[in-house]
């Protein structure tokens, strides 16, 4: 017998591109809120993992978003999360892709 994933009730999905040393940007990230609920996302915060092995995760730095937002029921938003690649970052980090894992506290209105 094969096992069903439970439905997925936020996706959370984020890009960017042309960092190298010293470069920085803004990290789209998109938020859908699939449910049938408003909700109120009051924290997001990412975690950068290594690139490979010659590029550390301390090459990269997520700034944290300081204000809360509302999602209405399946609806989702965009926000830009500021990144930059340390200027020390050796040359092995441009291009690369970082793994990056999005972690966000969702709180359901009532």
């Amino acid at each position: 017998m094969r096992r069903l994933a439970p439905k997925q009730h936020f996706q959370v999905r984020a890009h960017v591109r042309g960092l190298y040393p010293g470069a920085r940007k803004n990290l789209k990230v998109r938020i859908k809120n699939h449910t049938g609920r408003r909700v109120r996302v009051t924290k997001l915060r990412v975690l950068v993992r290594r690139a490979s092995n010659g590029c550390r995760r301390s090459s990269l730095h997520a700034h944290r978003p300081r204000r809360e937002f509302r999602l209405q029921p399946h609806s989702g938003r965009t926000m830009k999360v500021g990144v930059a690649m340390r200027r020390s970052a050796p040359n092995a980090c441009q291009g690369r892709k970082f793994r990056l894992r999005i972690n966000a506290r969702i709180k359901h209105r009532t």
